[in-house]
């Protein structure tokens, strides 16, 4: 048995005294764990004879980010909603690098999305012998994590050699994966500051960084160079709405209605396919869902654009271009940017007309990986944009189960074609809208819903219709609203039911054709998650349970719901869904 502590804070194993919340203690862990209880002194006394892990999460930046350290724990002790705890260093070989641990995962037991949550593990068995054959004495040389630090330290310099030279060092340490893009990322957002770079960044909202980075972006937008650039407008809204404050209330409404006057416009005017038109509208429409208050402020605008984007097919191909000859051509870029747009924002309507176009893109990949788009000289020629749009376009289509092997091939792509630095090029684009591009891609791979279930994607329709019958408002729109937030709900706990066979749970009663309802539902999660997490409840259950009993008002005796009321129980639903879905089943499925 050994333990393996996960924590996403960058200087959190650097300093004692160190702490684990409770509520994290023990998940992703073997059967062991079963018998070990964080109210009982003499069961936790346990974990003090078996050796330690503490490592940093992937995508973490700070100086000691990819050190992995090995020793053993004392004086564990409960201490409110947290574990406290001493950490007592291996004599002589007590450090590693975080990649020789993932390198050696299925050995170790570690989930693929484990090393990207904060966490106390206990697994069974022992650490493998070949790992502690690589632990030393000191820290590990100097990695692509080290000097992206040293380098985001001297950025803040208009002209610093320093900066340089890391950069020339950069270039020449090796590249593993992505670890170059992730580490680079903040210098990136400081060289070029985008509001989307703070979704990559993971920063949190309502906080310190949060503000400053409201602050530094408002200061950029009010020096007026972004004015015509309508995608700084549409992620400026999406920014705001995650981290803005009721002071940047004004500032919010008046970029909305900006963006709405945008889309009014393209749904309204003349749309052409030889003028880049399409790829622009599509790249306005991606940044469109990653915004909830967009999604529902700017429905009715982009639900005609998505029909006039759709119109402008060719029979033969989805969406092509004018070359110089003045022929038809594939566009493989706009038609997979069109593909994420209907996919993100479309909802079940366009469920035909994706699967055409999605199985068009499968057939278009290269032997390298990439999917094409047509250069100056006329021909396809490996590109980045549009391997990374066909790439989402198909992890989220009912394909991906079966095509493993092909969005695999495209990320070694992408992979291979990241610049000595960590960033990608392609025609047309400047490197750090493709770069984040990429990243985003990277970012929201893991979490991405295929088109293929039954009960999560009826969750997603029912939370999405229930959107917007909030926003058009009226009695008996807010009633069917409260009907739908509760079915989003109900199918939500099935489909987790369905997935987490581990949990042993059934959406159905014992004749196997009735549903249990949500509030059995719930009642039979919170008990399953007990198990595991002794004297954890399930959160926002009364809000839910008070939004069931006024759904059933509204069903059986015509009972109204007031917009405060409902805006309370969508606010529950949505909570609770975006917290289980990613903790259940690391899915993003409100996305």
């Amino acid at each position: 048995m050994f333990n393996l502590l996960v924590h996403g804070h960058a200087r959190w194993w650097e300093t004692p005294p160190f702490s684990m919340e409770l509520s994290r203690f023990k998940e992703y862990s073997g059967e062991h764990a079963k018998s070990i209880l964080a109210t009982d002194p003499a069961s936790l006394a346990e974990l003090a004879d078996v050796p330690t892990l503490l490592m940093y999460e992937v995508g973490v930046s700070g100086a000691s980010s990819a050190v992995v350290r090995l020793g053993r724990l004392a004086n564990i002790a409960l201490a409110g909603s947290e574990l406290t705890f001493e950490f007592v260093p291996q004599s002589e070989r007590c450090y590693l690098r975080r990649d020789d641990i993932l390198r050696l995962r299925q050995e170790l037991d570690i989930d693929r999305f484990e090393s990207s949550r904060t966490h106390w593990a206990i697994k069974d068995g022992d650490l493998p012998p070949e790992l502690l054959e690589l632990a030393t004495a000191a820290p590990p040389l100097r990695t692509v994590e080290v000097v992206a630090v040293e380098l985001r330290s001297a950025m803040h310099r208009i002209v610093d050699s320093r900066a340089k030279v890391l950069l020339r060092e950069m270039a020449q340490l090796p590249t593993e994966g992505f670890n170059k893009p992730w580490a680079m990322l903040p210098w990136l957002a400081h060289q070029v500051a985008r509001p989307e770079h703070h979704v990559l960044l993971r920063t949190a909202a309502k906080t310190p960084a949060a503000r400053s980075a409201v602050e530094k972006i408002l200061a950029t937008h009010a020096k007026g160079d972004h004015q015509a650039d309508p995608s700084w407008r549409f992620a400026l809204v999406a920014f705001l709405d995650r981290y803005g404050s009721p002071t940047e209330g004004p500032v919010l409404l008046r970029e909305l209605n900006h963006c709405r006057t945008v889309l009014a416009g393209y749904a309204a005017g003349q749309l052409s396919v030889d003028d880049g038109t399409v790829q622009t509208i599509a790249g306005l429409l991606t940044l469109c869902a990653t915004s909830r208050l967009v999604q529902t402020s700017l429905r009715q605008e982009v639900t005609i654009v998505l029909r006039r984007l759709l119109d402008l097919r060719s029979e033969a191909t989805p969406w092509p271009m004018w070359s110089k000859d003045g022929q038809y051509h594939d566009d493989m870029r706009a038609t997979a940017m069109v593909a994420v747009a209907l996919q993100r924002l479309g909802g079940d309507k366009y469920h035909t007309e994706v699967a055409r176009i999605v199985e068009w893109i499968l057939g278009q990949q290269r032997p390298d990986g990439a999917f094409g788009h047509l250069g100056e000289a006329g021909e396809a020629v490996p590109d980045v944009v549009a391997t990374t749009f066909a790439l989402e376009a198909l992890r989220r289509s009912a394909l991906a189960p079966d095509i493993s092997h092909v969005l695999e091939r495209g990320e070694r792509y992408l992979q291979a074609a990241q610049s000595d630095i960590g960033q990608w090029e392609a025609s047309g684009w400047d490197t750090p809208h493709v770069t984040r591009v990429v990243l985003q891609y990277l970012h929201d791979a893991p979490t991405m819903l295929s088109q293929v279930d039954g009960f999560l994607l009826m969750a997603r329709g029912f939370f999405q219709r229930a959107e917007d019958l909030a926003w058009e408002d009226g009695p008996n729109n807010r009633r069917l609203a409260a009907i739908a937030t509760v079915h989003a709900v109900e199918m939500f706990l099935y489909g987790v039911f369905q997935h987490r066979e581990d949990l042993n749970l059934s959406a159905f009663r014992s004749s196997g054709t009735e549903t249990i309802g949500l509030r059995d539902a719930m009642r039979a999660l919170q008990d399953a998650l007990r198990i595991s997490q002794p004297g954890a409840s399930l959160k926002f259950r009364d809000q839910l349970s008070s939004l069931v009993g006024r759904r059933n008002g509204i069903i059986h005796g015509a009972d109204e719901i007031s917009a405060s009321q409902l805006a309370e129980g969508m606010k529950a639903a949505k909570s609770f869904i975006d917290k289980y879905s990613y903790d259940l089943l690391k899915l993003d499925l409100l996305q």
